[in-house]
């Protein structure tokens, strides 16, 4: 019986995406299949079989999602939360420091240095 876990050492440099699209067509050719056997009159039987195989499929493709995948996405975003560190509180000052036209309209013109202050 395939698991995520085996799926997943299919090859060295597979991942769970690469993993997540070969089951999605896998999925959808076994899905092409039963059609065909539904059209063609196919036997209950071989119905059956096609039918535990799809849910087997989707079981596993479930399980990768839930053991490979997702970690993989919550570790990328723990990654990214962790590199977004605020700004220290120096350059926070400098940027309240730096002077813009914007800044002169809210201040009074007597609080304005002016060449010559010194």
């Amino acid at each position: 019986m395939s698991t995520a876990k085996s799926h997943a050492k299919s090859g060295p440099n597979e991942d769970a995406i690469t993993l997540l699209s070969a089951d999605h067509t896998k999925v959808k050719q076994l899905f092409k299949e039963f059609q065909d056997l539904k059209e063609e009159d196919g036997s209950a039987e071989d119905k059956f079989e096609l039918v535990t195989q799809i849910c087997q499929e989707l079981k596993i493709h479930t399980e990768i999602e839930e053991e490979i995948f997702y970690p993989a996405v919550r570790k990328a975003i723990d990654l990214v939360a962790d590199s977004a560190k605020p700004i220290p509180l120096e350059q926070a000052e400098a940027r309240e420091q730096i002077w813009t036209p914007e800044k002169e309209k809210e201040e009074k013109p007597s609080d304005l240095w002016t060449p010559g202050d010194d």
